[in-house]
C-alpha cells in the first residue's frame, strides 16, 4: 500500500512540475484593472497573492456535472453550445472548437471550465440576483457557480470577453458578479419606423454579449403599424411590416440568447395610424367632433376593438413576461382643444359612468386600469409611461383650475417607464406620487440620457438630426448617471422600486436614416449603459477612456452580421470511455518533438520540455489514460515546446573540416587498394557536401571531419607502385621457370646428339 501511495505522490509531483510553470505566468494588474477588462466592468474580482494567471489551451473544454439533474437540464446544454459557437468564431483560443461533455469531478483537469447551479441559495451575500455568478481560478481550472442558466451565460460571457482583453489568460483569485439592475433594456420605435426581422436579431445577440436582458418592440404608432394581423388587417402598414412568422424567429432567438422581449401597443393615445382607418372610434368632443389622434375611452365599441388587438399579440408573443400599454399622452391636458373641447365630454362620461364625485383624469385612468387587467388576466405584467396618471396630484399650472385628484386606484400591478417630469408642465406627477401609490416596479428611462431620436428638424449645438438630447452622451452616462438619476427626480440608486433602466429609440422622422446608421449611432451610449445598469459603480472603477479602449478591444458579438448564423458546433456529449480514447493527436505531437535536439536548447527550458515528453510518452503506452489525460498531455507538450529557449548560435568553424579535404584530394587512387579507396570517396564526396551547405551545424561539420580521417585511416596501400600487382607475381615466376627448363632441354639434346657424331 505504501509502494502505491508513493507512486501516486511521485506522480502528481511530476504532473505539477509539467503543468504549472508553462500555464502560471505572472500578473501585475490591480483588481480594478482586472474588472474593468470584462464589459459590463464585474462587481468584484479579488486575486490570489501569487497573481498567477490559468490560460485557456486547446484542451480546454466546458464541463457539465454528469448527474440527472444536469443532463435533463436542455436550457443549461443550449447555453454551453451557444457560447462554444462563439467561441469558435471568434477563434477562442484557437479555430477548434471546444468540447464540451457531461463528467464527474475525477475526470476534470486543471484546463478546463466547469459549470455548475446553485438556485437555492445566494451566490453572494451582496445580491439574491437570479443573474448572479461566481467564478473561481486556480491551478485546479475554472468553476463557475451560477444562480440560474442565464447566469452561466453572463459568466461565460465574462471569460470570453477576458480572452479576449487579456490574451488568454484570467488571473488566479475569484470574480463575484451580479447587476445593480435587475431588467437592463432598449426599447425600438418599430411603430413609425420598420425595422427588419435580420437588424432585430443582431440587436438580441448584441445585447446579450452586454448582458443586458430585455428588448421592447413599440410596434404601433400615430406613423404605423409594423406587424402582421389577423384581426384587422386594414391597419398594418403596407410600406414595411413583420409577419408573424418572423416574430416567432424573433422570440425563439431572443428566448436562446436570454432576452425578454416586451410587446408595446401604446393606447389611447399615440393612434393615429389607426384612426386613419376607423375614424369612428375617435375621441368625441363637445361639438359631436371625431379626434384623429385620441382614442374614444367613452365608446365601450371602441374598447372592445382595442382589447382585441391586445388579445391577438398577447397571443403572438406568449412567452413574454410584461406588455407595455403606453397610456401618455393622450392629449395635451394643460391646453386647448383638449380643456374647451374634450375635458367636459370626459368629465360628463365620469359622472354618469362612475359617480359623481368622479372628473376626466378618472375616466382615462380607469381606461388604463381596464386594459391592464386585460393583459395581466392574459398572463402579461402591464406596463405604461409615467405622465398619463395622478395628473395635478401635488402640482399645477396657474392658468388651470383647482380640481379634485384622481380617485380611481390604479392597480398594483401596473409597471411604471418614469421618462420625463415634463418642465413645461407642472401638473405632472413626481416620482414621489408613484412610490407613494404604491408602485414597486418603476424603470428609469431618463429622456435626457437615454432618448435617442431621428428628429424633425437639426438642433444647432453641433448634433445631428438623429442624436440623442446631448453631445458626447456615452460619456455623460458613464460618468453621470446612476439608477437613481431620474429626470428632474433624484432617490438613492438602491431604492428597492427601482427595477431596471432603458435607452429609447424614436423615429419622429422615420426616414431620416437607414437601420444601420442607427446601429452605429447607438453604439457608444448603449455600452456605457450596459455597465452602468450593471455596474453602478463602473466610472469609480475605471476612468472613460479606459473603458471606452476596453469595450473597442472586445467588438461585437459572435454572429453580429445581419443575417448571419453561428458555426455549428457538436452537442454536449457524455465523457467517452478508454475504448474511444483517441491519441493520434499526442502521437503527432511526440513524433514532433524528438525532432528536438537538447544542445539546442537552455537547461531549464529543456528540463520542462523532457519532462513533458516522457509523460506523453507514458500515456500513449498507458491503456487506462483517458481522453482528458490525452488531451492535457497534448496540451502541456505544445506549451513546453513553444517555451522551449534556444541557445543562440555560434559560428560555423569549417578550418579543419577544409585542411582534412585538402589533404585528401592529394591522395592518389593507384597508391591504394581498390576497396579502401572506393569507401574513401564516398566519405571525401559527403564531407565536401557538408562544407559546401550554408545551413549545416557545427555538429555536423565536426562529425564529417571525423569521418573522413576514419575513411583515410582505413586505406589500404599498395607495396609498390612500378611493380606488377600482387596478384600476378606468382604466373611471372612460373613462366619464367618454365622458359629456363626449355632452353636446358635444348642445351642437353644438343649436346648429345654431338657426342653420338663424334662416336
Amino acid at each position: 500500500m505504501r509502494k502505491i501511495t508513493v507512486s501516486i505522490l511521485s506522480f502528481l509531483m511530476i504532473f505539477s512540475t509539467l503543468a504549472i510553470p508553462i500555464s502560471a505566468n505572472e500578473s501585475n494588474e490591480t483588481n480594478e484593472e482586472l474588472a474593468s477588462l470584462a464589459l459590463p466592468i464585474v462587481q468584484s474580482y479579488e486575486t490570489t497573492s501569487n497573481a498567477s494567471t490559468w490560460e485557456m489551451g486547446e484542451s480546454t473544454r466546458f464541463v457539465i456535472p454528469t448527474t440527472d439533474e444536469y443532463i435533463n437540464n436542455p436550457r443549461l446544454k443550449e447555453v454551453v453550445e451557444l457560447v462554444a459557437a462563439e467561441f469558435l468564431e471568434k477563434e477562442i483560443p484557437t479555430a477548434s472548437e471546444i468540447e464540451k461533455v457531461y463528467a464527474d469531478e475525477s475526470q476534470t483537469t486543471s484546463k478546463d471550465i466547469v459549470v455548475t447551479l446553485e438556485k437555492n441559495k445566494s451566490i453572494t451575500e451582496e445580491s439574491n440576483s437570479e443573474d448572479a455568478y461566481k467564478i473561481e481560478i486556480g491551478s485546479d481550472g475554472i468553476n463557475i457557480v451560477a444562480a440560474s442558466e442565464n447566469a452561466v451565460l453572463y459568466a461565460l460571457r465574462t471569460i470570453q470577453h477576458f480572452m479576449i482583453t487579456n490574451n488568454n489568460q484570467l488571473v488566479y483569485g475569484t470574480i463575484i458578479d451580479y447587476p445593480d439592475l435587475a431588467e437592463r433594456r432598449v426599447h425600438v420605435d418599430t411603430g413609425r419606423k420598420y425595422f427588419t426581422k435580420e437588424w432585430i436579431i443582431q440587436h438580441i445577440r448584441e445585447l446579450s454579449y452586454l448582458k443586458m436582458n430585455t428588448l421592447q418592440l413599440h410596434f404601433s404608432e400615430n406613423l404605423g403599424f409594423r406587424i402582421e394581423s389577423d384581426f384587422d388587417q386594414e391597419i398594418v402598414s403596407q410600406d414595411g411590416y413583420l409577419k408573424k412568422s418572423e416574430v416567432k424567429e424573433i422570440l425563439a432567438e431572443a428566448k436562446k440568447y436570454g432576452i425578454n422581449v416586451i410587446p408595446s401597443l401604446d393606447t389611447p393615445g399615440h393612434v393615429e395610424h389607426i384612426l386613419k382607418v376607423h375614424p369612428e372610434y375617435g375621441q368625441v368632443d363637445v361639438n359631436g367632433n371625431k379626434s384623429d389622434i385620441a382614442l374614444d375611452v367613452t365608446n365601450p365599441e371602441a374598447v372592445e376593438y382595442i382589447k382585441g388587438l391586445y388579445s391577438e399579440y398577447m397571443e403572438l408573443f406568449e412567452g413574454s413576461t410584461d406588455f407595455h400599454i403606453g397610456g401618455d399622452e393622450y392629449m395635451e391636458f394643460d391646453r386647448d382643444p383638449f380643456i374647451s373641447d374634450y375635458k367636459p365630454v370626459l368629465n360628463d362620461y365620469a359622472k354618469e359612468a362612475l359617480g359623481e364625485e368622479y372628473i376626466w383624469k378618472d375616466v382615462l385612468a380607469n381606461y388604463i386600469n381596464e386594459i391592464a387587467a386585460h393583459v395581466y388576466e392574459g398572463g402579461f405584467k402591464p406596463r405604461i409611461w409615467n405622465d398619463g396618471i395622478y395628473y395635478g396630484e401635488t402640482n399645477k399650472n396657474s392658468w388651470e383650475p383647482v380640481e379634485p385628484k384622481q380617485k380611481i386606484v390604479m392597480h398594483d400591478y401596473i409597471g411604471i417607464d418614469f421618462w420625463s417630469q415634463m418642465g413645461w408642465n407642472k401638473s405632472i406627477a413626481r416620482l414621489d406620487t408613484f412610490v407613494e401609490k404604491g408602485h414597486k416596479d418603476i424603470y428609469n428611462v431618463n429622456a435626457s440620457f437615454f432618448y435617442y431620436v431621428l428628429r424633425p428638424t437639426k438642433p444647432d449645438d453641433g448634433r445631428e438630426q438623429h442624436s440623442f438630447d446631448y453631445l458626447n452622451q456615452d460619456e455623460r452616462i458613464y460618468n453621470d448617471w446612476t439608477p437613481g438619476t431620474f429626470q428632474d427626480n433624484t432617490v438613492p440608486d438602491d431604492s428597492d422600486y427601482i427595477r431596471g433602466a432603458s435607452l429609447a429609440i424614436w423615429n419622429d422622422k422615420p426616414d431620416l436614416v437607414g437601420e444601420d446608421v442607427i446601429t452605429q449611432d447607438i453604439a457608444k451610449e448603449l455600452r456605457s449603459l450596459a455597465s452602468k445598469s450593471w455596474n453602478t459603480a463602473s466610472a469609480d472603477l475605471a476612468k472613460y477612456d479606459v473603458f471606452k479602449n476596453n469595450y473597442e478591444m472586445l467588438g461585437n458579438v459572435a454572429g453580429f452580421a445581419k443575417g448571419s448564423e453561428l458555426p455549428n458546433v457538436q452537442p454536449v456529449k457524455q465523457l467517452e470511455t478508454n475504448e474511444d480514447v483517441d491519441k493520434s493527436k499526442l502521437e503527432q505531437a511526440i513524433s514532433n518533438a524528438n525532432n528536438k535536439e537538447e544542445s539546442n536548447f537552455t537547461k531549464d527550458s529543456w528540463k520542462d520540455f523532457s519532462e513533458a515528453l516522457k509523460h506523453a510518452k507514458k500515456l500513449v503506452d498507458n491503456e487506462k489514460a483517458t481522453q482528458e489525460e490525452v488531451n492535457q498531455a497534448v496540451d502541456t507538450l505544445k506549451e513546453a515546446t513553444k517555451h522551449l529557449v534556444e541557445i543562440p548560435a555560434k559560428a560555423v568553424d569549417k578550418s579543419e573540416l577544409e585542411q582534412v579535404i585538402s589533404k585528401a584530394d592529394k591522395k592518389t587512387k593507384d597508391d591504394y587498394t581498390v576497396e579502401s579507396w572506393k569507401a574513401f570517396t564516398k566519405v571525401l564526396k559527403d564531407s565536401k557536401k557538408v562544407y559546401e551547405n550554408e545551413l549545416v551545424s557545427q555538429k555536423e561539420v565536426d562529425e564529417a571531419v571525423k569521418n573522413l580521417n576514419k575513411a583515410e585511416e582505413a586505406l589500404e596501400r599498395l607495396a609498390d607502385r612500378h611493380e606488377l600487382p600482387n596478384t600476378a607475381t606468382s604466373m611471372f615466376n612460373f613462366l619464367l621457370i618454365g622458359s629456363l627448363l626449355i632452353l636446358s632441354g635444348v642445351f642437353v639434346f644438343i649436346l648429345k646428339r654431338k657426342k653420338t657424331k663424334m662416336l
